[in-house]
């Protein structure tokens, strides 16, 4: 552990640790804190791949999210479509007309 580091309390420890885990993931690297022994270099390793990983994981749930609010979007169009052709064609009362939709 950095001498600089080793006299803070529990507390502050923890959040510059925090403060440095959240630096990492989010690939911002401000570059004010640093790795010096190999222990933090792979736990480093660890978290720049379970960042990539949790915002591909992210990005593919809301890219599904999205693409099944279109299908169901595209789905209700065509029925209604549907519905206004019968509307039209056989002269449907507004009141079924509006019920059915």
């Amino acid at each position: 552990m950095d001498p600089e580091y080793k006299d803070l309390r529990a507390y502050d420890q923890y959040l510059i640790s925090l403060y440095f885990i959240i630096q990492t993931i989010t690939t911002v690297g401000y570059g004010d804190n640093y790795i010096k022994t190999n222990s933090e270099k792979v736990m480093c390793i660890f978290l720049m791949i379970l960042g990539v990983v949790g915002f591909i994981s992210g990005t593919s749930a809301l890219t599904t999210l999205l693409d099944n609010y279109d299908k169901k979007d595209i789905y209700l169009k065509g029925k209604i479509e549907v519905l206004n052709d019968i509307q039209y064609k056989y002269n449907l009362p507004l009141k079924i007309y509006n019920r059915t939709k």
